[in-house]
């Protein structure tokens, strides 16, 4: 007993040294399939963050780790959102077409959930300020996975390409490392922008400026047309909430401006099908690339999202309350699919779950992918957080994250407006990486991988530990009676 009792204690200091090291680790982790159980995970990310939860729900069971604002945390706003979103995952899973899949997908989930969002905005590892250090840390990780890019980048000339798959083995590709590059551009941009622009303090923070100008011309040759537009939206955002904006009057402009594109979807769609330049031709740059963001009839990316995206309608037709079950899409939408909307990107058969083509093995039975598109044969996905919630879990799940997106933005918008000095630019980092993600789940998802959904669900962990801080600090002011008064 006594031995037991030590080793608990030695396991219970060293939670924080685990975190840190799950936290420079996610960046780097590659994925790893083990043959004799026909598993893969993403090493050594998913092993320590396995570790970490069960340390963490033993020490609660335990009662040694009473946090304090565990009844203000799971009544904020934000929080509602989350768990409400895990809720109808769950509830999803019960009426899943496919049982066992939905199960795995879920118990990943809410694993996500409850080490980046509930550890985290508990303080578990510390306020606020940790984790917006934890956010940095994360950047400067991430920093070699750019310049390793560019290497590879460099010996395919820097054109589209070759820009598909060379952030991998660390990112599957470029849209997933776009993704995670544009949350650290804000983190390192507003920690610059927090500075006061003198040389001293320059050459004291020079990182920040430097990362920033390296993650915009990193930015810039993932030629991910998502994660650009996605930066120009929280661009504009930031113009807006610089015009003191309020919360209801963007969700207004927003509902318009829908609005006008639905009445205007015939003329826009005959000006889409005029385009005729293709991202995936030979040779292509950054101009055509965002010029062929309208091209629907030409470009194989866009109409191959369309493809996906009139599945996931169809299957939320077919389910439309509960939806097919999480993780499931990829096996769903392949009946869907109509030939006239198919492209050569499409997949035209059944999934294979054997492995295609055998990488090289690090031992017996254990192998490290040596290209992301000749492991599995997948399904795919659906292109898009909004659609792939209402296809898998039916009219909740969309209800459920579009609730997600309003609660953690209203929050940032309304700790912006009352905070000052540097909580104020680490508000605006995590809420400017917030609209940006928001944006680009219309495009793209990738919530189900632990590298994007640390960074999305520690910055919604960020504004609420600081919105509890913030009404904390307020409580303890002292009250100043009025002269009548006394």
């Amino acid at each position: 007993m006594k031995f037991l009792n030590s080793l608990w204690a030695i396991a219970e200091r060293s939670m924080d040294r685990l975190y840190w090291l799950l936290l420079v680790s996610l960046p780097l982790s590659v994925k790893v399939y083990f043959q004799p159980i026909d598993l893969e995970v993403i090493f050594p990310a998913e092993p320590l963050l396995g570790v970490l939860l069960l340390l963490f729900v033993a020490k609660v069971i335990k009662g040694g780790y009473s946090p304090l604002g565990w009844r203000s945390f799971a009544l904020h706003p934000v929080s509602f959102a989350v768990l409400g979103f895990l809720l109808v995952s769950f509830i999803s899973a019960v009426f899943s077409t496919m049982p066992m899949v939905s199960v795995k997908a879920v118990l990943v989930r809410a694993s996500y959930v409850l080490l980046f969002y509930v550890v985290l905005g508990v303080g578990a590892f510390g306020g606020a300020a940790r984790i917006g250090q934890d956010l940095l840390t994360y950047g400067k990780v991430f920093l070699p996975v750019v310049l390793f890019t560019w290497m590879k980048q460099a010996q395919l000339g820097f054109d589209r390409r070759g820009a598909g798959f060379v952030s991998f083995p660390f990112y599957s590709d470029h849209t997933i490392y776009a993704a995670a590059l544009v949350f650290v551009l804000f983190v390192f941009a507003l920690r610059a922008a927090s500075v006061q622009f003198q040389w001293a303090e320059v050459k004291r923070h020079w990182l920040p400026f430097v990362a920033t100008c390296v993650l915009i011309v990193a930015l810039c040759l993932s030629y991910c047309r998502a994660a650009w537009v996605s930066v120009v939206v929280a661009l504009l955002f930031l113009a807006l909430l610089n015009l003191r904006v309020r919360f209801s009057q963007l969700m207004v402009a927003l509902a318009l401006g829908c609005a006008v594109l639905v009445l205007a979807r015939q003329p826009l769609t005959t000006a889409m099908h005029a385009n005729t330049v293709d991202s995936t031709a030979d040779n292509v740059g950054v101009v055509e690339s965002l010029l062929s963001l309208t091209n629907i009839s030409h470009d194989a990316s866009n109409q191959e999202r369309i493809n996906r995206w009139s599945c996931a309608y169809r299957m939320f037709q077919q389910h439309p309350w509960t939806g097919h079950g999480p993780g499931t899409f990829q096996f769903g939408y392949l009946a869907l699919q109509r030939p006239e909307e198919m492209t050569y990107l499409s997949m035209n058969g059944p999934i294979n779950p054997v492995m295609v083509t055998r990488a090289w093995s690090m031992s017996e039975g254990l192998f490290v992918r040596s290209n992301p598109q000749i492991f599995y044969l997948s399904g795919g996905t659906a292109h898009s957080e909004y659609l792939l919630a209402l296809s898998e879990m039916g009219l909740g799940g969309l209800v459920a994250f579009l609730m997600l997106a309003l609660t953690s933005l209203a929050t940032g918008m309304r700790l912006y407006a009352c905070s000052s000095g540097m909580d104020r630019y680490v508000v605006l980092g995590s809420l400017l990486a917030l609209v940006a993600y928001f944006t680009h789940a219309f495009f793209n998802n990738f919530l189900d991988d632990c590298k994007v959904a640390f960074l999305f669900l520690a910055s919604m962990a960020l504004l609420v530990r600081m919105d509890l801080e913030r009404r904390t600090s307020d409580d303890q002011k002292p009250v100043v009676n009025s002269p009548a008064e006394r």
